[in-house]
């Protein structure tokens, strides 16, 4: 099965809801099933956790028609890909330690048995992760991390050989120039090449 879950706005960046939607082989198009989250804008795909259901990286809206400036991810209930989902915000307030906002808290994962990390862009170069051991229903306080970034989205996973790895836009002169890919060795949490 393939699904998209695609945000719908009423402006740019105003996030209302997240809507999903299953391909249908049999009419070669696509279905909606629903609305899974307010607020929710999705930055990253589905990744299923140890414990069965699904996690998903993204930001949320405060409140309805602001923009979504709290880094967050969704959590589906069980097995179910098109049920509600539920929503956990990453900062409760949206405002780091220091009282500021992130204007484009996009988050990537990366999932793990014990421990999932949150890579959320942050316009200061270096982007903000946040820890959690409980299958992303808590979270740790932000940890700056001091992996150069440019200003674009972050992509994270596991690769199938153990790796984790961190693909972003390296920051030049330019304006996204430099495509980077960041591994740990096999089963470590550290990066050591880019």
């Amino acid at each position: 099965r393939l699904y998209a879950y695609i945000s719908n706005m009423t402006d740019s960046d105003i996030v209302t809801e997240c809507e999903v939607f299953l391909f249908e082989k049999q009419t070669n198009s696509w279905a909606s099933k629903g609305f899974i989250a307010k607020g929710f804008l999705p930055n990253s795909t589905p990744v299923a956790l140890p414990s069965g259901g699904y996690i998903m990286g993204g930001r949320v809206s405060d409140e309805p028609g602001t923009k979504p400036l709290n880094p967050a991810v969704a959590l589906s209930e069980a097995n179910s890909m098109t049920g509600p989902w539920r929503v956990v915000r990453l900062l409760s307030d949206g405002h780091l330690p220091n009282g500021s906002r992130m204007r484009f808290p996009e988050t990537a994962l990366i999932v793990e048995p014990s421990q999932i990390t949150a890579f959320v862009r942050n316009d200061g170069g270096k982007p903000i992760l946040f820890e959690s051991r409980d299958e992303g229903h808590t979270w740790s306080a932000p940890i700056k991390h001091n992996l150069p970034i440019g200003a674009a989205k972050i992509y994270a996973g596991k690769l199938s050989t153990g790796q984790r790895f961190i693909l972003f836009n390296f920051p030049t002169k330019g304006y996204r120039e430099v495509l980077a890919l960041a591994v740990s060795r096999k089963g470590e949490g550290t990066f050591c090449r880019m």
